[in-house]
């Protein structure tokens, strides 16, 4: 291996992530002068492995009105089934309040922000993988109107690649059709993500590491050794495999991940989204055939 490689593998494995030095709550004081529709600040007890006790909403809005001076604009609060409680408004100085509480009624919090909300990603091509992210993020903000959260490169493990792709997470979820930089307009697109399945059962709804199942791809049921079945996936009893991109299952799953991406959505906000289209699209035609049947 050359000079020239070596320094490339090394920076392919040091160099392959950046994260803005800025803190949260500078981030989202920022998103004043960017476009989005609502921040969502969660706060959690700071044991990991304890919930926020339900409280009477009056009391807790009592609470926050004492540490927050612009809670009026508040636009909703909820608690979560994992005994979160979250915040919404459109105004980021209120938001930055809220972030900056370490307490509600006497229960000590932390407190996150929902970035999917408020950022945009977008991949460009053709970085040199010796380049440093920090040059990279400097040159796109100063060439454009643009606050980088975070860039994380495409490259393999100890890949000798001279050139790879960037994801890039811009603030607010404003997405230009070009970005200027080296002298050049690059034109860019929305990134989505790809659909992932877990290893052991083939589920896509959580991942490989907290799943004990056993599951054989190809026939679909857990068994040793070489599968000697016909091909039967577990999704759709179809006869492909359940890791077989043409399952109904699968075009749903990226149909999905492009809904949540579009609309700057957690994957739990897109999923409760789709069902909600797909329920009313049943129920619609149910309620019109009511209707017309009340009117006669």
């Amino acid at each position: 291996m050359n000079d020239g490689q070596r320094s490339t593998s090394m920076t392919s494995n040091t160099n392959n992530y950046y994260k803005s030095s800025k803190s949260i709550n500078e981030l989202v004081l920022r998103l004043g002068e960017k476009s989005f529709e609502e921040i969502h600040i969660i706060c959690q007890h700071s044991d990991a492995k304890l919930k926020i006790p339900r409280s009477n909403p009056f009391l807790i809005q009592a609470d926050i009105k004492k540490h927050v001076n612009r809670h009026d604009h508040i636009t909703n609060m909820k608690f979560s089934r994992q005994g979160k409680l979250i915040f919404s408004t459109a105004d980021p100085v209120c938001a930055a309040q809220i972030l900056n509480l370490d307490k509600i009624l006497e229960t000590p919090i932390s407190t996150a922000v929902t970035f999917e909300n408020i950022t945009e990603r977008f991949l460009i091509f053709d970085i040199p993988t010796n380049l440093p992210l920090s040059e990279l993020a400097a040159e796109i903000m100063n060439t454009n109107d643009m606050e980088v959260v975070e860039l994380r490169r495409f490259v393999k493990l100890n890949s000798t690649q001279e050139f790879s792709p960037v994801l890039i997470t811009i603030l607010g979820t404003f997405l230009p059709d070009s970005i200027k930089i080296w002298f050049t307009n690059q034109k860019i697109r929305q990134f989505v993500d790809r659909v992932r399945q877990c290893l052991h059962c083939y589920e896509f709804t959580h991942a490989t590491r907290v799943c004990d199942r056993n599951i054989c791809p190809r026939c679909g049921v857990n068994h040793e050794g070489l599968c000697q079945g016909p091909e039967k996936c577990i999704h759709c009893a179809g006869s492909h495999p359940a890791t077989s991109k043409i399952c109904p299952r699968h075009i749903h799953e990226q149909k999905l991940l492009e809904f949540k991406c579009r609309n700057h959505l957690t994957i739990g906000e897109a999923r409760r989204g789709a069902y909600m289209l797909i329920h009313l699209k049943l129920i619609t035609p149910m309620l019109l055939k009511l209707t017309r049947q009340l009117q006669t």
